[in-house]
């Protein structure tokens, strides 16, 4: 499938939820597979938990937790695909979702 002269690009994408990120991911694999097979993964969801005091005046054991979650996916495709078409397919991502192209040699 691959020639030896063919680039492969990583497309990375991130969002704090996992609905955007889906939708994401269908629009670009559904954009990008009219061309090229597309190569799907998805990473573990990363979850970071802090603490904070209420009031650190009166009452220090008055406390409150907050959880941060975050949901990534990445998938690879060749480099003829994004060379005209990569301008329409970030403008069509859905709001809140992240994204990060990186070349593979």
């Amino acid at each position: 499938m691959n020639n030896i002269n063919q680039k492969l690009i990583e497309i990375r994408l991130s969002a704090y939820d996992s609905r955007l990120l889906n939708n994401g991911v269908k629009f670009f694999i559904s954009t990008c597979k009219k061309f090229t097979p597309v190569n799907l993964a998805f990473f573990p969801v990363k979850t970071s938990k802090f603490t904070v005091i209420r009031g650190p005046h009166i009452d220090k054991r008055s406390r409150e937790q907050f959880q941060i979650i975050k949901y990534s996916a990445f998938f690879q495709i060749s480099e003829k695909v994004l060379e005209n078409n990569i301008q329409p397919i970030v403008k069509n991502l859905p709001a809140g979702v992240h994204f990060r192209i990186k070349v593979l040699l």
